[in-house]
Parts: C-alpha cells; sequence; structure tokens
C-alpha cells in the first residue's frame, strides 16, 4: 500500500514534496498528504497551503537570550552549572495541503 502522507523535517523539503508529487501526478491532499515544520512565509502561498508545525520563535529567542545573559553574568561565580530545560508548546497550523485519508476496501476507494 502505498504511503497516505509524508511529514517534512522542513518546510523547504515539504515544498519540495509538493513539486514532487504534482510531477508525479499525485493530488495533493487526495491522493497524497503533505506537512512540514517552521512555518515559513511561502508556507501559506504554497498551492495547496502548507500544513505545517510553528514553532514560538520569538519566546525562544527571548528564553535564549535570557539564558545567555545569565551565564554571562554568572560565570565568574559559577561554572559548569546544570543545563537548564524548557519545554515550548509548537502549533500545527492546519492548511489545505493534508487530509484524512481516502479509505479503500481491496484496493478500491470507498471514500
Amino acid at each position: 500500500m502505498p504511503p497516505t502522507a509524508v511529514f517534512c523535517a522542513t518546510d523547504q523539503v515539504a515544498l519540495g514534496a509538493l513539486a514532487a508529487a504534482d510531477r508525479v501526478g499525485l493530488r495533493v491532499p487526495v491522493d497524497i498528504s503533505v506537512a512540514g515544520f517552521d512555518d515559513i512565509p511561502m508556507a501559506r502561498f504554497a498551492v495547496p497551503g502548507l500544513t505545517t508545525v510553528r514553532q514560538p520563535l520569538r519566546h525562544m529567542a527571548r528564553l535564549a537570550v535570557g539564558r545567555l545573559l545569565d551565564l554571562i553574568r554568572s560565570e565568574a561565580t559559577s561554572r559548569g552549572g546544570p543545563a537548564l530545560r524548557e519545554q515550548l508548546r509548537p502549533s500545527l497550523v492546519v492548511r489545505s495541503s493534508t487530509a484524512a485519508p481516502a479509505r479503500t476496501v481491496g484496493g478500491a476507494s470507498c471514500g
């Protein structure tokens, strides 16, 4: 059975997957769904619009700068402290490049 979806590590790769699907005659999202990661500006303008995972980049940048400043300030008094971890919540941006797979029975489409 052929795949019903591909999830790409980056939106740029997903845009390439959209183009490749078109070249071989696959209809996105009817025949195959395509999703990416990053929510680059081109994702919303792709045809079809690319479903993607958006990271909270501004929050990530604020945390990184804050941690860097903390390290610079405390370098003289503390070396080799434990690594700090924080989980940030990405969001799924659903556009028109994904859909539920068509149900099939014995290779024939039922939906």
